[in-house]
């Protein structure tokens, strides 16, 4: 079995947070061991290392004890509800970053959600953009319980269609500027995140 650069004969590498690595039972580390369980590949292959090698079952039970372990630890040291919030710096994001449309056309992005907690969540938007760009206006959804960090796989994230109007654009420098920033603050069941979402679009006259 060909594997991610986080596996290794002694472990996991985590050192890392903005891979992803989801915390809870279903997901992340936890769901990689399942895998290795289900399949039981004869060998496990990671580029990086000079030989192959495999998990035995005291492995893998021991790797999960130390998962264990992590989670509680980050549980310590996170403020929000779930501790995959503090590991996750896309659970909301504006798909694409980078839009390139011509002067004056609409230019359509998609906000997505990913929700770690095992339960409805609430979420409100507030957008920014450069002066010159019309902002959409603000958004509140309700996110279903516990998504699985993708748009095309079940449970899938939240996308919700956002745009942004190019023909306002009234500055004087309009024939020369050609990047603007939009942004967007973020509350997550009234607790702020900040202005989290950053995207760009490339504007042509």
């Amino acid at each position: 079995m060909f594997c991610g650069d986080s596996f290794s004969p002694t472990g996991f590498d985590d050192y890392c947070p903005q891979n992803r690595n989801f915390a809870d039972r279903e997901r992340g580390f936890h769901k990689c061991l399942d895998i290795i369980e289900n399949i039981k590949p004869d060998y496990i292959i990671n580029q990086h290392q000079p030989e192959a090698f495999i998990y035995t079952e005291k492995e893998i039970s021991f790797l999960r004890g130390n998962l264990e372990k992590r989670y509680n630890l980050l549980c310590g040291l996170t403020p929000w509800q779930s501790p995959d919030y503090s590991l996750d710096p896309y659970w909301a994001r504006l798909f694409p970053y980078v839009s390139r449309v011509k002067r004056g056309e609409p230019c359509v992005k998609e906000l997505q959600f990913t929700n770690h907690t095992d339960a409805p969540a609430q979420v409100s938007v507030r957008f920014t953009a450069s002066k010159g760009l019309a902002v959409p206006k603000n958004i509140d959804a309700t996110l279903p319980p516990l998504t699985s960090g993708l748009t095309n796989q079940k449970p899938s994230d939240i996308c919700v269609p956002v745009t942004f109007l190019t023909d306002e654009v009234g500055t004087e420098d309009k024939k020369e500027k050609k990047i603007y920033a939009v942004g967007a603050e973020v509350w997550l069941n009234g607790a702020y995140f900040g202005e989290i979402c950053k995207s760009v679009i490339f504007m042509e006259n």
